[in-house]
């Protein structure tokens, strides 16, 4: 099928068939596999500022794939169409093809697809995001700026250490701040300064994740 020729039909026939030959062979060809990580790595990079008009389409049609049809419906369009042919595609097509694929969600076979999609986009995440997803309750009388990194002990809080710490205002120092990672693989999370005191508090009897 010539590139720049795809439609929403032919995609899906083709999505199928994929689905059906990768059930059976219980893996990905060596090319499907190279197009799936590149997938999962883009989508876990976020919005890069480098980013190519094409790189752009093709990340803005994996997010709302992943939206619609998560793990592994990246996983089918991905490796079963590849980014040339979902790039080359019309606008509408992008737009609609994640939406019509829960008729191949729900007439294939795909246990085999969900647990190889499972894998790839664990591996899609750096060892360094878990620091930067929980962000961190540090004791400093500074305000970070947005851009800061910040390093030390994690501890994991329970919804009632927040809510405690949210009826506690006077123990903030500078802003709060929400950063929106625009990234599936990398929630979006708040930063809260606050004091030495506060911390001291809540770090005893809480397990130190990082």
């Amino acid at each position: 099928m010539p590139q720049g020729k795809l439609t929403i039909e032919t995609a899906l026939d083709q999505l199928r068939e994929f689905s059906k030959l990768t059930h059976h062979r219980g893996s990905l060809r060596k090319s499907q596999a190279k197009r799936a990580r590149e997938a999962f790595k883009l989508l876990a990079a976020g919005r890069p500022s480098n980013l190519t008009d094409a790189k752009q389409n093709y990340l803005e049609f994996l997010q709302r794939t992943n939206k619609v049809a998560g793990d592994v419906g990246i996983m089918l369009c991905a490796a079963g169409l590849g980014s040339a042919a979902i790039v080359n595609a019309r606008e509408s097509i992008r737009v609609y093809l994640p939406h019509r694929l829960k008729e191949i969600l729900e007439t294939t076979e795909t246990s085999v697809l969900k647990d190889i999609a499972k894998s790839y986009a664990k591996d899609s995440i750096t060892p360094q995001a878990p620091a930067a997803q929980e962000n961190r309750l540090l004791g400093s009388s500074e305000d970070p700026s947005p851009t800061t990194s910040f390093t030390g002990d994690v501890y994991e809080l329970t919804a009632e250490d927040v809510q405690m710490i949210a009826a506690r205002p006077d123990q903030f120092f500078g802003k709060i701040r929400l950063t929106e990672t625009y990234n599936p693989y990398a929630p979006s999370f708040i930063t809260i300064p606050v004091s030495n005191e506060l911390v001291n508090q809540f770090i005893i009897g809480r397990p130190k994740v990082i």
